[in-house]
Formats: C-alpha cells, structure tokens, sequence
C-alpha cells in the first residue's frame, strides 16, 4: 500500500477497518504479517495528522463491526489502559467470540513494559540468504555424465528416477510485489538453467 499520505483522514480510516475485516481470509503467515504491518502504517499516518495522538481512531471504539470495535480497542492497549479497558469490559457483555476473546484479556495480567528495539541492519546475519543466491543449476547431461562415470552399468536407471529438486529462496522485498504474496522464489535445479517462479 503506497500514497498514505495522499489519502483523507476518512479513506485512511476505512483502509484500516477494510485491513481489519480481510486479515483472518489470509492464510500464508508472511503475507498476514505484512498485512498487518500496513495496518500498522496507516495508524502510523493517522498519528502524525495528530500530534501523535489516537484521536482520528477513537470513534472505531464505538462501531457497529464488533471485530473492529475489538482490535480498534488494542491501539489504546499501552496509550490510554482506562480506554481500552472500559471498551474490553462493554464487548464482554456482546455474547459470541469478540466477548469470549475480550473477557479473556481483561483477565490477562498487565502488559510489561515495552523496551524500544533498533532497527536491524542490512548487513545482519539474518539476511544472508537474501544477499547470497543459491548455486546455479547442473544441467540434465551433467548429472547423466557424472552419475555415467561413477555407476557405469547402472546410471540410465538411477537417471530414470532422478527427478527435480525445488528448492526455496527468500528474496529481498520488492515494493511492487502485492502484499497478499510470498517473499520466496523456487528454483528447480535439472535441467539447461534455473528455472525461477514466484509463488
């Protein structure tokens, strides 16, 4: 989601309510975490038009959609406790799951208190396979030749059960690629090149 900053405080709003109500249809973990890291974005923008404050959200906290009257409450979880307590204890009485879920969490102990974590660098071990490709492919008569040369009577049938490896590769993130989607490449290794396919 690009152009936040284009959009009326009202169209920002509606994309986060729009973002609440399509997060349960996602099923890959990294695309619903990245759909709710551009939840996280809009609130982001809002609080910016606000001195940093939550008040463009506040009117969510009293929406027909109890799943957004819930999760619009945890916004004000560490903000203002007394908000999003007085919100939690008026959904419990709701019936249905939002009730069950929020008469669980006003009996959850308090939250400790967040501590600010710095950004990870580029450099960072945890991205080396992103800035390390995997090794080109062997073609299909180099495997023949090699396993011809170290099983001589039998390379056509270990060829004849020889099948194509897929491997996968996290790919450095992409600002055109669509939220919804996979940050992995697969490689299939057999054959005259790598063949490379987003899925």
């Amino acid at each position: 989601m690009s152009g936040l900053e284009t959009r009326s405080d009202s169209e920002l709003v509606q994309a986060w309510i729009d973002n609440v109500r399509e997060h349960d249809a996602i099923e890959h973990v990294g695309a619903g975490n990245r759909h709710f890291g551009e939840r996280m974005k809009i609130v982001d923008e809002l609080m910016a038009r606000s001195d940093g404050r939550l008040n463009l959200m506040l009117p969510l906290l009293e929406h027909s959609d109890l799943d957004v009257r819930y999760t619009a409450a945890f916004l004000f979880r560490e903000a203002d406790p007394t908000v999003f307590r007085k919100t939690l204890a008026g959904l419990s009485t709701m019936g249905g799951k939002v009730a069950a879920d929020a008469a669980r969490m006003l009996a959850a102990p308090p939250l400790a208190k967040s501590v600010p974590q710095p950004p990870i660098p580029e450099d960072h071990p945890l991205f080396w396979a992103a800035r390390n490709p995997p090794a080109p492919s062997m073609p299909r008569d180099e495997v023949e030749r090699r396993l011809s040369s170290l099983f001589p009577a039998e390379h056509k049938k270990l060829l004849s059960l020889l099948t194509p490896a897929i491997g996968l590769w996290p790919q450095p993130a992409e600002a055109s690629a669509p939220i919804a989607g996979s940050r992995c490449s697969a490689s299939i290794w057999m054959g005259s090149a790598t063949i490379r396919m987003a899925i």
